[in-house]
């Protein structure tokens, strides 16, 4: 025993360098664990050796004090077992926190996998929900695409119908100025026929004569008039290709024949009260000579009437005078 305990005491001094008493090394130990946060597997495998040779002390009962006596000896083993009791206290507190912290990250773990599921899940439905959207869209495209064909169909029809439309635009106005001068013409005979009613008074004894040139010129007129509407009639036949067109036309013909009947009737009626008009004033001619010789025989009575009058009055004047005439 003498021989190791030598042995190990040559040791100690030879590795005086490099190891620091027991006390001052657990509380280096301490700091470099609490300020680095050494795990514990990485703490055994620096510090190994020095535990090996601790451990072997202490079931040797040896140590630095061989030439004390035992009793501080032992004071010192027990000192130092309660730093190492106390240090290996430690140790577990920072292994629990550190299993706790493990236990965390688990559930954390856990809880981030959940979400991931999660995710995946409303991935999925959204990816489905996607290719959905593109089958909607590419058959919209289709259907945009065939509103577009049938818009440049439709856009070629409405060209086509403009063109015609301004063919028969061009037409009806030539339709509408011969009409025009149709009216004109039928405007102009319906003036001369006024002023033919109004000579009527003026050539009363030749009216028979008058008479007669008259229907013939009715007829010419009549005849011009049915000449004209005959060639509006071959108008309305050429150009009444397009429905539209041949009914605007047909009420166009009959508005003119209805004005043709209307200036017919307009001339008869016109004749008629001229006839009227003439006996009329036959009348009044008469009934204003009766009133002028009522109204002179009024006259007459009324200034005889009123010299009576005069007469009856200038007398009662007199009578007044003479009563109030006093002698003197």
């Amino acid at each position: 025993m003498a021989y190791v305990r030598e042995l190990i005491r040559r040791m100690k001094l030879k590795d005086k360098e490099h190891y620091l008493p027991l006390d001052q090394e657990i509380e280096y130990i301490k700091g470099i664990l609490s300020k680095n946060g050494y795990i514990d597997s990485e703490f055994y495998r620096l510090y190994a050796d020095r535990l090996n040779t601790i451990g072997w002390l202490n079931e040797y009962a040896l140590d630095d004090s061989f030439d004390k006596p035992k009793e501080e000896a032992v004071l010192k083993e027990m000192s130092e077992i309660e730093k190492r009791d106390k240090m290996i206290e430690e140790l577990q507190k920072q292994l629990n926190e550190k299993n706790t912290q493990i236990e965390q990250m688990n559930q954390h773990i856990e809880e981030i996998s959940k979400q991931n599921d999660e995710l995946q899940t409303t991935l999925t439905e959204r990816n489905n929900d996607v290719e959905q959207k593109n089958n909607t869209i590419e058959e919209k495209t289709t259907k945009i695409n065939e509103m577009t064909k049938e818009i440049e169909e439709n856009n070629e029809n409405i060209k086509n119908l403009q063109e015609k439309y301004s063919k028969q635009n061009e037409a009806f106005k030539s339709f509408k100025n011969d009409v025009t001068e149709q009216l004109h013409f039928i405007e102009t005979m319906m003036k001369k026929d006024m002023v033919k009613i109004d000579n009527i008074d003026k050539y009363a004894t030749s009216s028979n004569d008058d008479d007669d040139k008259e229907k013939e010129k009715e007829n010419c007129v009549s005849n011009d008039e049915l000449n004209s509407i005959s060639n509006i009639q071959e108008k309305i036949y050429k150009l009444s290709s397009d429905s539209n067109l041949a009914d605007t036309y047909n009420k166009v013909e009959n508005y003119v024949k209805r004005l043709i009947k209307e200036l017919k009737k307009s001339k008869e009626q016109n004749y008629i009260y001229k006839s009227q008009i003439a006996q009329n004033d036959k009348i009044n001619a008469i009934l204003n000579e009766k009133i002028y010789q009522y109204s002179e025989k009024a006259c007459m009575e009324s200034n005889a009437v009123t010299v009576t009058n005069k007469s009856k009055n200038n007398s009662k004047n007199d009578l007044n005078k003479k009563k109030k005439f006093i002698p003197s």
